[in-house]
């Protein structure tokens, strides 16, 4: 155990269920980070997805790979592979992404568009103020 002290409020390295219990206990909802994007299935069948961090890094890892070339120049290539990793990961697909001769996620997607947020309607976090003493 560390001998550093932690004053209420302070999240401890050593319990890595603390973030989640301080979560639980507020009364609010929390929006989980993440850009939404709406996805439109040739099917008729519509979800939003939250594209995170590891969507992007999935992407980075995978255009030079694949020569794909810069998302800014591919921009549709890009977001309909982003939604389709965080619809993997979210478990709504088990597509894969554009295997040729059988079902893939790139014929069966007739749309991605990300979802406009209101900057009204977004929650800023604050840091605490510091403890006295």
């Amino acid at each position: 155990m560390s001998d550093i002290e932690y004053s209420p409020g302070d999240v401890d390295p050593n319990r890595p269920t603390q973030a989640a219990e301080l979560a639980s206990s507020d009364t609010e909802e929390r929006e989980l980070p993440g850009q939404r994007t709406n996805v439109v299935m040739a099917d008729g069948t519509t979800f939003v997805v939250r594209i995170t961090n590891r969507d992007y890094l999935a992407w980075d890892r995978t255009a030079p790979r694949r020569k794909w070339g810069k998302a800014e120049d591919v921009p549709f290539l890009a977001a309909t592979f982003m939604a389709w990793t965080a619809a993997t990961r979210e478990g709504l697909t088990s597509l894969p992404f554009d295997q040729a001769g059988r079902p893939n996620w790139c014929d069966a997607v007739e749309d991605v568009e990300r979802v406009k947020v209101d900057e009204d309607d977004i929650t800023r976090p604050t840091l605490p103020a510091p403890v006295a003493g």
